[in-house]
């Protein structure tokens, strides 16, 4: 039997108010079509994060980037940033 290894974007989840980004990947191992395993991954990104985003879903071509390209638009990105330095401590 072939043991099959896919991943999928299980979960995205988008803070309203800053557009940070948290999703998770499902790794599913399967063996002649039975699952033998399954492991998560989660990791977070902040707006004018899409080419790292990209690098950990392992596409370049999903609903979700698309939708992050609509997201993560040159002002939010620059909000984000004026937020982090208003925040910072000196």
């Amino acid at each position: 039997m072939t043991i099959q290894k896919s991943k999928r974007i299980a979960r995205l989840e988008i803070n309203p108010e800053n557009k940070c980004v948290s999703v998770r990947i499902d790794t599913i191992i399967t063996e002649g079509g039975s699952i033998i395993g399954r492991f998560m991954d989660r990791r977070s990104f902040v707006p004018g994060q899409l080419q790292e985003f990209k690098d950990y879903v392992g596409s370049t071509d999903s609903p979700e980037i698309s939708y992050l390209n609509a997201t993560w638009t040159p002002e939010v990105i620059a909000a984000y940033q004026a937020q982090i330095e208003a925040n910072r401590i000196l």
